[in-house]
């Protein structure tokens, strides 16, 4: 940009005063800062953690609220230890903002931060989400009509020896991570049917999915409630599923979709039960069928949706072959170890013969058997004697051999492999006991999975270097506000680019709906000139502009710290 656009000058501008103006030009990298930090004004963050926290300004000068949108943003942006994020404000920071709130770069220290998380860890960095979300869902005008909930482990590097702090422990469990060799933390998230969070609870490292499922929908069905949402469907996986929580929820008439465990005997049974009667429904979701049936669990009675899915059947060939060879493989053994026996008499070999012939024909089987009768001479004791005929004794042999499945047999077995079951309650959703939406909110679970890829990304959570348990803690609820942030960027992103039926170019190729990385590094370019107190646009690109117009958001927010957010008013006038 013309440095004599700082300047405000006429063409009376000499060479000498231009190459001042010039070498006083400051060039800012601030990428999407002042967009992190925009949307993190919306959710409310800084107001939210003013209030929740108790602090101390004399161990810390910026308020709480504002040291907590600085770290949402630089964590967002990519900056993940803390002692770095001094650094990065100092080279790439976002001048306007610290201007705005008086604050200086040296007092954005690794010191500052930790007294944050300390203070943070003793508060209820739960509310504290909860709070942010609802604000941003009220803004948004977001509804739950699917409330997905669900559990994740993040791996954490060091001793711990000192490991506990309050009720929160870094320890070793299931590690989702597949690294049992590490102690962990895990994460509890719930989200709504568009994947925008509403409610995050960071949990000891041995926390059991099926202790926190059926109390986590209980809470969560109370704090949408609180919050003036209409009932919502709480879908989970099987964790949720025994027979006293599934009363509880009825009990509170709590509404839910969950899958029903093998470990359950009436999974097998309601599956034997689709395939002999054969009333399938065909789903308007291609390669899906449905059965519908009612059953008991601990004497309580439930609905149960049996989907039999074409894709999973074909996942499942391979592996119902090896099973099939597995078990052909034992049969020939048990074959060959009876062949090798003898029996005194035909029917004691005949006995042995049925009894493996029965075991193999019950698993669906051919098979076919047979005896064999051997002479030896009868050894007695002492010398034989001479020119003496000896005598004959008989022994019995049996031949099995294992033949294969039928295909009768093989059918079923795949039938049943392809199928899973559904049990749920929608007492309060009579419209949405269609089996296709039931269906469809259950597949739908993949949203709060995406969540968690995000969280787990290396530059995101990774693995963490905090010594002290409750900091990680701490830390875990601001990257819960940092999901929020990127969650609530990526919506606004797609929704806008949607309702102006435009698209970001990659490589050549158009993109509808740009994931929360890909905005971001589109919008990591984006230069600032200083000059003063002046502030102008530097680079722009051509995706940087349609993502801020989708975002509602003009170039004031670079120049001048903040701008209008037109996002909800251009919603609006589209619906009309």
């Amino acid at each position: 940009m013309p440095y004599n656009q700082f300047m405000n000058t006429e063409n009376t501008t000499t060479q000498a005063e231009a190459q001042t103006a010039l070498e006083s030009i400051n060039i800012i990298s601030p990428g999407a800062l002042p967009v992190a930090l925009k949307l993190s004004e919306i959710g409310n963050v800084r107001e939210i953690v003013n209030r929740s926290v108790c602090w101390d300004s004399s161990k810390a000068k910026v308020e709480p609220g504002v040291l907590a949108e600085i770290l949402v943003a630089s964590l967002l942006c990519g900056e993940r230890p803390l002692y770095r994020i001094q650094e990065l404000w100092t080279h790439q920071g976002f001048p306007p903002y610290l201007e705005k709130h008086g604050v200086s770069v040296s007092q954005l220290n690794d010191d500052a931060f930790e007294y944050l998380l300390d203070r943070i860890a003793e508060a209820d960095g739960q509310k504290i989400v909860e709070a942010v979300a609802m604000e941003f869902m009220a803004v948004h005008e977001i509804t739950i009509e699917l409330a997905h909930g669900d559990t994740s482990s993040v791996s954490v590097e060091g001793a711990y020896e000192d490991d506990t702090e309050g009720n929160f422990t870094v320890t070793y469990g299931h590690s989702k991570d597949h690294r049992p060799d590490l102690k962990q933390i895990k994460l509890g998230l719930f989200v709504q049917q568009e994947g925008l969070p509403f409610s995050g609870e960071m949990l000891s490292g041995n926390t059991s999915d099926k202790k926190w499922n059926p109390q986590a929908v209980e809470y969560a069905a109370q704090l949408v409630k609180e919050h003036g949402y209409d009932e919502s469907i709480f879908v989970s996986d099987s964790a949720l599923v025994s027979g006293k929580c599934l009363r509880s929820l009825a009990e509170k008439d709590i509404d839910f979709i969950s899958l029903l465990p093998g470990t359950f005997s009436l999974e097998k049974m309601l599956k034997d039960q689709a395939c002999k009667e054969s009333a399938w429904i065909d789903l308007e979701i291609p390669g899906y069928r449905a059965f519908s049936t009612t059953g008991e669990i601990e004497g309580s009675l439930f609905d149960f949706l049996v989907i039999s899915s074409e894709k999973l059947g074909k996942r499942k060939e391979k592996s119902l072959a090896d099973h099939i060879a597995r078990e052909q493989k034992g049969f020939t053994k048990k074959a060959e170890q009876l062949h090798k026996e003898t029996f005194a008499c035909e029917a004691d070999a005949q006995k042995a013969m049925r009894k493996l012939m029965n075991t193999i024909e019950a698993k669906g089987y051919t098979v076919t058997g047979s005896l064999h009768c051997e002479e030896k001479p009868l050894r007695r004791p002492g010398r034989p004697k001479k020119d003496g005929i000896p005598e004959m004794e008989q022994h019995w042999k049996a031949l099995v051999t294992p033949g294969e499945l039928r295909e009768d047999i093989y059918k079923q077995r795949l039938q049943r492999e392809s199928t899973f079951v559904l049990v749920y309650r929608l007492e309060n959703h009579q419209d949405r006991k269609n089996p296709g939406d039931i269906l469809d909110a259950y597949k739908n679970q993949n949203t709060v999975e995406q969540g968690f890829r995000f969280l787990k990304q290396p530059v995101y959570l990774g693995p963490i270097f905090l010594k002290k348990p409750g900091r990680i803690k701490a830390l875990g609820y601001i990257f819960f506000l940092v999901l929020l942030v990127a969650k609530y960027l990526e919506y606004r992103v797609r929704l806008g680019l949607k309702r102006q039926d435009k698209r970001l170019i990659r490589g050549g190729s158009e993109m509808l709906n740009p994931s929360t990385k890909s905005i971001l590094d589109y919008l990591k370019i984006l230069t600032v000139l200083q000059l003063g107190n002046q502030y102008r646009m530097g680079i722009k690109n051509r995706n940087a502009i349609l993502i801020m117009e989708a975002l509602g958001f003009d170039w004031n927010l670079y120049t001048h710290g903040n701008c209008e957010d037109t996002f909800m008013e251009r919603q609006k006038a589209t619906r009309e």
